[in-house]
């Protein structure tokens, strides 16, 4: 059993187990948090006549992606195709047998592949940053933006006042 004085060294920082105890609890917090707040993989199947794979996401919409878009499934055999599963609480969704894994971030970003096959298939490939970091991202740009510049009214060379 840990007590008040035990400390926990986490790189070159230390926390007594107190605040560490705290951190995961407030990192639990935000990451379930984050999890209610995206699209998440209900369901996910092959369908063979299609050739597609279809994702039920946990807000009721259906995501129907060709396999021929997604990067290293175009040449698969549809029974290993059929072998998908959702990893984890639904972000992606893999082929174990394929070695192939798929966010349905990505997916529904329209991000199938490397840049290199985005390319091929004649399609730019975003950048997708994490939800956290494009937050901070966000704050950051508001702290360090400029204030506004202020209306002044000038006199024209006409005499008359406009607004620049």
């Amino acid at each position: 059993m840990a007590s008040a004085n035990d400390t926990i060294k986490a790189g070159q920082w230390t926390y007594t187990s107190q605040e560490f105890d705290q951190m995961c609890a407030d990192a639990k917090r935000r990451g379930e948090s984050e999890l209610r707040s995206q699209p998440l993989a209900t369901n996910v199947r092959y369908d063979s006549k299609r050739g597609h794979v279809v994702i039920e996401l946990n807000n009721g919409c259906t995501l129907t992606v060709p396999t021929q878009l997604l990067e290293g499934l175009r040449d698969a055999a549809p029974r290993a195709l059929k072998q998908i599963k959702i990893m984890g609480p639904g972000l992606a969704i893999e082929w174990p047998k394929l070695d192939m894994q798929f966010t349905i971030q990505g997916l529904l970003a329209g991000v199938f592949g490397t840049k290199a096959w985005m390319k091929e298939l004649g399609q730019p490939r975003t950048n997708l940053p994490c939800p956290a970091k494009a937050r901070r991202a966000r704050e950051t740009d508001r702290k360090l933006s400029r204030p506004r510049k202020a209306h002044v009214e000038s006199a024209s060379p006409q005499g008359t006042n406009r607004t620049t």
